[in-house]
């Protein structure tokens, strides 16, 4: 089987600190081959030049934020645009926090800070097995740690009493309210940028978004009407101002089969995910349904909903 290439893209003053002890951490999963000296970014580097010279060469890049990253004077436009460069083939760029908070990457970009990432206060550990995940590397960080499951990442130590206990005593109250929000409101965000992306990168057809800034109190929605009379639908709903337990974010995809006036339009449930609001840890947030899952996966999830089913239309008409 063929190892899933990585490049990390930093900063040169932070390689000892964190971008080789990442290297060295990933290099233990023989799934990966992994290069970072390559791609140590100093003064005068063209940001989207390294970016684009990783991405021809590896399947996935890491991209290490920090004030150091952020001192090489990017350009606005090189920063907003960082993203951008991901396509339908899967490549993905991966977002690392080191020693910074999404209030001052806010400052430096709002589409950076609107995407989701991996702080290095939760330990190489936690960042090796957000990658594997995100990556779909067969052996995950449980594996290689001898856990059970993503959860114990998060928690390290603690035991599945405390996580229980904090879980709960967070969805009650409206601090858990609020973390789901903003998580939600990140995976919209993700969701966005990468329709968008898609969008640029495929010329024949056309997505339509509805309502994508729409946020009124306990409710987040928009949704894209696609090719062949395909729609899909994203909402998240939670009316209790004080608590997070019925929360939920939807994610669908929906087939409008007739549409004859004055008849009301009718509708087929093509896919559909539900997931809750989940709290492991501190600030953390994953989101509940046969698994946990990050912002991340929810993103990724909606974006193969989408082109599978295009591209299973499509062939029925070749």
């Amino acid at each position: 089987m063929s190892k899933i290439s990585i490049f990390i893209s930093h900063a040169s003053e932070d390689k000892d600190e964190i971008a080789r002890p990442l290297a060295e951490a990933l290099k233990d999963i023989p799934e990966y081959e992994v290069w970072y000296d390559e791609y140590s970014l100093t003064l005068g580097d063209s940001l989207r030049e390294k970016i684009d010279e990783g991405l021809s060469k590896c399947d996935y890049g890491v991209v290490i934020l920090s004030d150091n990253f952020f001192s090489k004077s990017w350009t606005q436009l090189e920063l907003d645009g960082l993203f951008a460069l991901q396509t339908t083939n899967r490549k993905v760029i991966l977002p690392i926090w080191h020693k910074i908070d999404r209030d001052r990457i806010q400052s430096y970009s709002p589409i950076l800070a609107g995407r989701m990432g991996v702080s290095t206060t939760e330990g190489i550990s936690s960042i090796v097995n957000a990658i594997s995940t995100a990556t779909g590397a067969t052996q995950t960080l449980a594996e290689i740690t001898q856990t059970d499951s993503l959860l114990d990442s998060f928690i390290a130590s603690d035991n599945e009493v405390t996580v229980a206990n904090h879980h709960r005593s967070t969805l009650l109250s409206a601090r858990g309210v609020k973390l789901a929000e903003e998580s939600a409101n990140a995976i919209k965000l993700g969701v966005l940028d990468r329709l968008d992306s898609v969008q640029k990168n495929v010329s024949n057809y056309r997505f339509e978004v509805k309502h994508p800034r729409e946020q009124i109190f306990g409710h987040q929605s928009f949704n894209v009407r696609l090719p062949w009379s395909l729609i899909f639908n994203f909402e998240f709903v939670n009316t209790v101002s004080n608590s997070a337990e019925y929360a939920i974010l939807e994610i669908s995809l929906i087939k409008e089969l007739s549409r004859e006036w004055p008849k009301q339009p009718e509708y087929k449930i093509i896919n559909q995910e539900e997931v809750k609001p989940f709290y492991p840890k501190g600030d953390k947030v994953l989101w509940r349904a046969r698994k946990d899952y990050l912002e991340q996966d929810i993103v990724e999830m909606s974006i193969r909903m989408i082109l599978e089913r295009i591209q299973e239309e499509q062939k029925k008409v070749i």
